[in-house]
């Protein structure tokens, strides 16, 4: 390795780092081949254009936080490079962080670094930390610019200060259709469709043009709201619609709808700033998504344990004899399903406390933690690794008793204890799949294996995923984009037992807005261990319903009532037991989903690598005799995995099957033999019959 540099090796890397780095993959391919020349991280420009890289590929912050140490005295372009990453991730909150850092070092804010940072505070629905941000960026002479003005707006209306916002927005000497947007939305969130509509219609005589985001904040209020030519224009009309002419009718309104919180004794702005549960305390939360709604912290706190208790009591995922494992990866959505889990065996156990002893009738059930170890895939520091480790030890034993098991698994104890090479045969494995969309796919597959086998050797009987509705939207899109919309219906239930221990989806119902809400409200630690990114098709589609997301808080609720309507499978629910719990909730799902009983319906075929159920055009065709083991094991797979996973050619197929696990080659076995069974059904003789 070169010990320095030319300018010329310097300009070469960047020019590479802005015309190649299409993925992280690549990016990372890069950025060894700077280090090999000699240009190393903390030189500025290559830093600096690095990070930025980074940021517009969507990749982990982990990874763009360990490139941001390594920089020697980086420039306000970088720090506001950092604040704009994490505002834009699943976890906004080390924005503040960084924002407190930079002002420790000294370094003087631009245009740039208020908007970055307000969108962070937004999401986080923190009003007091955009309270202050907003006095700095007014002492700072940042707060008459309109890209400042235009992040407050936003910030205060989406934090439930629609009056704050409005106020603001009158004393604005510029306004664009970002302005508009952010208060519409505003009120539109706080459910006060009136002024919603006002703001509409004044937009409207300003000669704005609404878009397409102006339209989707609340399609039901402008629906009815016709331009001026249009309008009936009738002195006798009640409909509330248009009227031109002298313009009093709008003024009044308008008088009437923003300004009421000022006249009388205030109830108008109390009604409209109050929780909506319990109607007492002041709103400090304000939830997207269909039926957004306004709570104080205890009842938005009460209101997300509300959704995982009806799921979980309703579709009979645990029961009082269940021993139940959580998959935890350290992320919001695991870290609040391990929490609530935790919270319900608490009460469980307080409840079979509290009562006689002769009445104790039913257990407590058992809770198990699980982490996957994927080092072997997502290469990191020892020193990160142990600290993630000893935070995921930290987090587990903090949790309410009794006491929670937590396994710590690597993902190649898949393949046998007795084979010593099991890390080596996985790396291969993962690299004889060329797709960036196949190697995810596969990965995500191994881990579900690993997963089940933990469950099985420890004798447990549910595995509960975090997965949310926002992960679950992005599921729909990504498998009907891969061709896999038979069994998608399959993916996306609170229940699924088509594996050994059935899977369970608490989390179903629950926005990740509203997860990070919650693990910012209880200081619940997040804990990002790999730089688990997503390319491919994965990466483009959850970059898209991001997107969609920012621009209707209820976009991903709709993309998953859409797939509701698929019709479940047989498996999709949980096996009846003798308890009568199960037993009700059985025959609840039962009539809801007009399920009928899995004995009623002919056996699925499922593939061996993803384990999805194959419709009767996915399966195997007649079989020569000079095929070969690999090739039938490829005809057994669904088309998804035949054309994302599977290698091409003969010799390197070879070469992925023999380093399968003996989990999936087995699989496969047992679909083929079942496969020829359902041809020769007629030929069998069954018990009783009489040989002819």
């Amino acid at each position: 390795m070169h010990s320095d540099h030319s300018p010329s090796i310097l300009k070469q890397c960047i020019a590479i780092l802005r015309s190649c780095a299409t993925s992280i993959h690549k990016l990372k391919q890069i950025h060894a081949f700077s280090i090999k020349h000699g240009v190393p991280l903390y030189n500025p420009d290559m830093g600096k254009h690095m990070l930025f890289t980074l940021i517009s590929l969507s990749a982990p912050m982990s990874y763009a936080h360990k490139i941001f140490n390594q920089l020697h005295n980086p420039n306000i372009f970088t720090w506001n490079t950092m604040i704009r990453g994490y505002a834009e991730s699943e976890n906004p909150k080390p924005a503040m962080e960084v924002h407190r850092n930079m002002r420790l070092f000294a370094i003087e804010p631009d245009t740039h670094t208020y908007p970055f940072l307000l969108k962070a505070i937004a999401k986080l629905i923190s009003v007091k930390e955009g309270e202050e941000v907003h006095s700095i960026a007014t002492k700072n002479g940042f707060g008459s610019l309109v890209f400042v003005q235009n992040g407050l707006v936003h910030m205060y209306a989406v934090c439930g200060r629609a009056e704050s916002a409005h106020k603001l927005f009158e004393e604005m000497s510029e306004r664009n259709l970002v302005t508009w947007n952010s208060l519409i939305n505003g009120f539109a969130l706080n459910g006060r469709p009136n002024e919603t509509l006002t703001l509409y219609r004044a937009m409207i005589d300003e000669q704005v043009e609404p878009d397409g985001f102006t339209l989707g904040q609340n399609p039901k209020t402008f629906a009815a709201t016709e331009k001026p030519s249009m309008a009936c224009n009738g002195t006798g009309c009640q409909s509330g619609c248009y009227k031109d002419g002298t313009g009093e009718e709008e003024k009044l309104l308008t008088e009437k709808n923003l300004t009421c919180h000022d006249s009388g004794d205030g109830n108008h702005s109390r009604n409209q700033t109050t929780c909506l549960k319990c109607k007492a305390n002041e709103a400090t939360i304000f939830t997207g998504g269909e039926g957004g709604s306004r709570f104080c912290a205890d009842c938005f706190r009460g209101n997300l344990y509300g959704k995982f208790k009806l799921a979980v009591t309703s579709h009979a995922m645990i029961t009082p004899t269940d021993k139940v494992l959580v998959a935890f990866s350290g992320g919001p959505s695991s870290r609040v399903a391990l929490q609530f889990v935790s919270e319900m065996q608490l009460k469980s156990q307080k409840i079979f406390d509290a009562t006689a002893i002769r009445d104790r009738s039913l257990p407590v059930f058992g809770v198990g933690v699980a982490f996957i170890d994927e080092s072997e895939i997502h290469p990191t520091t020892s020193t990160d690794f142990n600290k993630s480790i000893q935070d995921i030890k930290q987090i587990v034993s903090n949790l309410p008793l009794p006491k929670k098991e937590l396994h710590l698994v690597p993902i190649r104890s898949i393949y046998s204890t007795k084979t010593s090479d099991g890390s080596e045969t996985l790396k291969n494995l993962i690299n004889t799949v060329n797709d960036a969309t196949g190697k995810e796919d596969l990965l995500s597959h191994l881990r579900m294996l690993s997963l089940q086998k933990i469950a099985i050797e420890n004798g447990y009987t549910k595995l509960v995923l975090g997965s949310c509705t926002s992960r679950i939207a992005c599921h729909v899109l990504t498998a009907t984009v891969k061709g896999q919309g038979y069994s998608l219906a399959a993916d996306i239930q609170y229940a699924d037992a088509r594996w050994e221990v059935p899977v369970v989806l608490p989390l179903r119902d629950c926005l990740i807005q509203e997860l990070n809400i919650l693990c910012n409200l209880d200081s619940l630690k997040i804990v990002e261990v790999f730089n688990d990114s997503c390319a491919g098709i994965n990466g483009l589609v959850s970059s898209f319903v991001k997107l969609l997301q920012e621009e209707n808080p209820s976009r991903e609720c709709t993309i998953v009532r859409t797939a509701g309507k698929l019709t479940p499978f047989p498996f999709n629910k949980i096996p009846d037991t003798n308890t009568n719990d199960v037993d009700l909730a059985s025959q609840r799902r039962h009539k809801k989903f007009n399920l009928k009983p899995i004995e009623s319906l002919p056996p699925e075929s499922f593939c061996p690598i993803c384990n999805s159920p194959m419709s009767d055009s996915q399966s195997p065709g007649s079989f020569s005799n000079s095929q070969t083991t690999p090739q039938l094991f490829g005809a057994a797979c669904c088309s998804s995995c035949q054309y994302q996973i599977l290698p091409e050619e003969v010799s390197s197929m070879e070469e992925f099957y023999s380093l399968l696990p003996e989990s999936i080659i087995s699989r496969a076995k047992n679909r083929n033999q079942k496969w020829i069974r359902e041809r020769i059904q007629d030929c069998l003789i069954l018990d009783g019959e009489d040989e002819v």
